[in-house]
């Protein structure tokens, strides 16, 4: 949370101002210009998976830098170009007194601070902004997040550990769970350890997943690629597919600015 340090105003008592307009329709002009102009990178009417993850890649670590470089001007009240974990800590309200979550924050700067000069430049705020395409960074949130599932604490997971809910029976979301602990699992041992979990905090794991997922629908003849054809001629089925809507939406005014 942040906090209007300097203003003595209540953020509740603000005006918004007016509603913002929805975000423009996805139209299928929109998608083939996407695709022809940032997908297809051989320019012959074809795409592969490698095409979407390497498009996707590119355009998030661009909005990851924009957004970083945002935050900055918002934090950075001394001008200094980078803030330390003091001034992170008073952004986000934890108090010293908070010992758990003082040191998640600790580690997670520490590992964002790839210099080691006790500031975070823009580059490593978005990578402790957001953690998955920083190894270093990733690995302090997977350790964290692998304390909560390891039930036992005997240091390996268990599918009813991953999923709890299988083991009572629930069926939403198991089949994906499974999916997922099969493609953690890399050795095969029916169980996840800590450095096979830590790829759960990839970007690459989870893009790889959506990216299967829409080949698999979109790939009808499975030689391994679509066409520009092929996303004319079915807009309306890849119109609901996830990859589609996470990354070929057309931007708002907002995101714009």
């Amino acid at each position: 949370k942040l906090r209007h340090e300097n203003l003595d105003i209540d953020p509740n008592d603000m005006d918004d101002g007016p509603t913002p307009p929805p975000p423009p329709e996805l139209t299928v002009e929109h998608l083939l210009e996407q695709l022809s102009e940032h997908v297809d990178h051989d320019k012959d009417g074809s795409i592969t998976s490698g095409d979407l993850m390497r498009h996707i890649e590119e355009k998030e670590r661009a909005d990851m830098m924009k957004n970083a470089e945002n935050e900055m001007k918002l934090w950075d009240n001394d001008k200094s170009g980078g803030l330390t974990l003091f001034e992170i800590q008073q952004l986000t309200g934890i108090s010293e007194e908070q010992e758990e979550e003082m040191q998640i924050l600790s580690e997670s700067f520490e590992a964002a601070d790839d210099d080691h000069n006790g500031h975070l430049n823009v580059k490593e705020l978005g990578h402790f902004l957001m953690p998955a395409f920083a190894p270093k960074v990733a690995a302090v949130e997977a350790k964290r997040a692998f304390k909560d599932f390891d039930a036992d604490g005997d240091g390996k997971l268990l599918m009813s550990e991953f999923h709890p809910d299988e083991a009572e029976g629930a069926e939403e979301g198991v089949e994906e769970a499974e999916k997922m602990f099969a493609t953690l699992d890399t050795n095969k041992d029916r169980v996840v350890d800590l450095k096979e979990f830590e790829a759960l905090h990839s970007f690459r794991t989870e893009v790889e997943r959506v990216v299967q997922a829409f080949m698999e629908n979109a790939d009808k003849d499975k030689d391994g690629k679509v066409t520009i054809d092929d996303a004319r001629a079915n807009f309306d089925v890849w119109k609901e597919q996830d990859l589609v809507n996470y990354w070929f939406q057309p931007k708002s005014h907002e995101d714009e600015l």
